[in-house]
């Protein structure tokens, strides 16, 4: 009974900084704001808005050229509405057809809590033709 109380509360004591445990790209927000790339990031950011410095790509896969086309069609008119979204950039279809992507900016910076949290909510959106919901 020893063991397994010591081993929990080993357990839990190597746990705890997990909390605050950040799984995001480092971008030039994070280097020193007298740096120039620093510079360069703020400008863009304040030019265009925070989320320009942290686009999303929403991808569109299928082997029927005009299911890429229609899904991605209605991908994007339906991201037009989303609360969080401040452009959608239209869509890219490949050469073959068989993919497409439509770039996101967000309202908010890469950095920010809200954007790490808006790409779940966008994975569990109902897929637009189907009606089934992805996870």
């Amino acid at each position: 009974m020893r063991n397994l109380i010591l081993g929990t509360v080993a357990l839990v004591a190597l746990a705890v900084p997990s909390t605050q445990l950040k799984l995001a790209l480092t971008d030039e927000g994070s280097v020193e704001a007298t740096s120039s790339s620093r510079q360069a990031y703020d400008m863009i950011g304040d030019a265009f808005g925070l989320g320009a410095n942290g686009p999303l790509v929403v991808p569109v896969e299928d082997d029927n050229p005009a299911t890429v086309t229609s899904t991605a069609a209605t991908v994007e008119n339906r991201l037009q509405g989303v609360r969080g979204i401040a452009d959608v950039s239209g869509v890219d279809v490949a050469r073959d057809k068989t993919a497409a992507r439509i770039q996101v900016g967000p309202e908010t910076g890469p950095r920010s809590r809200q954007q790490l949290f808006s790409g779940a909510g966008l994975h569990r959106s109902r897929h637009a033709d189907s009606g089934r919901t992805s996870r």
